[in-house]
């Protein structure tokens, strides 16, 4: 290796690099479908020097909802709001980070911190089959955490969560029903400074740990309203009778934007949003 002294420290570069090498065959899953080529996916992923989150990043893997967003990258922290649609989004992410790269994932798992108690192990597994992945590898790559009162949250974003990303290392933060622990016992000034303490505790996770991070909310105007500075992503799904109403109201690199998904709940599978008659089941 070069002698060469580094411009920095002055030290021999010989000295002051090491060469470090992933192994992917861990993060790889198994696939079903023939298409796919696992020896050029896991070449892909020993080729990358930075995280795919920071590039490409991650996606929910509905088409729509993937076309307003973008991949959520590496400094992206997203409110999505609305009834049921942010309930499957968290699912969605916490499976889609363990697809492949190429595949809009990051080959790795998810730290799901559950606010509402609101985890529908079901909906995870069918996620996981949609995508091809062994549902019993899919719970492994997940780490939930449940907090009780907004007192065990913010426990869990300030402290607890450290221990976390040093054990299971996850590529992705899910953060659900956030403000459903705030109860109307609740006083509005106290309410404030435990959202102004949490939202500051999310933006050091993400400062620290640079992985996308997805906070949903279900119709809580008032605590989403507090929380609006400390995301960069801010989408609300409403959901009507026969469509959808997106609203993406900030994003780092767009612009406001509305767009009406036309659908019907009653003709629709829940977990993928596309027509019953074309979901394939395995």
């Amino acid at each position: 290796m070069s002698r060469q002294a580094c411009p920095g420290c002055q030290l021999s570069l010989s000295e002051s690099l090491s060469v470090r090498t992933a192994n992917s065959s861990s993060k790889i899953a198994s696939w079903k479908n023939p298409q796919i080529n696992l020896q050029a996916i896991k070449q892909l992923y020993n080729a990358k020097f930075i995280r795919a989150s920071s590039t490409r990043g991650l996606f929910s893997k509905i088409t729509f909802i993937d076309n307003l967003i973008g991949g959520l990258r590496s400094d992206s922290v997203a409110l999505i709001t609305g009834t049921t649609i942010p309930h499957l989004l968290a699912e969605r992410y916490s499976v889609s980070v363990q697809l492949p790269e190429s595949l809009g994932g990051l080959s790795s798992s998810a730290l799901f911190i559950d606010g509402g108690n609101s985890f529908d192990v079901y909906l995870f597994t069918s996620i996981a089959r949609e995508y091809g992945i062994d549902y019993q590898k899919a719970l492994e790559n997940i780490t939930i955490s449940r907090a009780f009162t907004p007192y065990e949250l913010l426990q869990l974003i300030r402290h607890t969560i450290d221990e976390v990303f040093e054990d299971h290392q996850p590529e992705v933060l899910v953060i659900s029903s956030i403000f459903s622990l705030f109860t109307e016992d609740f006083e509005e000034e106290e309410s404030s400074r435990m959202i102004r303490e949490l939202g500051e505790g999310i933006i050091r996770v993400s400062k620290m740990r640079q992985i996308p991070i997805i906070i949903t909310s279900t119709c809580n105007e008032y605590h989403e309203f507090l929380f609006r500075n400390y995301c960069n992503i801010r989408v609300h799904f409403q959901e009507e009778k026969y469509c959808i109403r997106s609203v993406l109201s900030r994003h780092p690199s767009k612009k406001r934007t509305e767009v009406i998904q036309p659908i019907s709940f009653q003709t629709y599978n829940q977990s993928t949003l596309l027509p019953l008659e074309a979901v394939v089941h395995g």
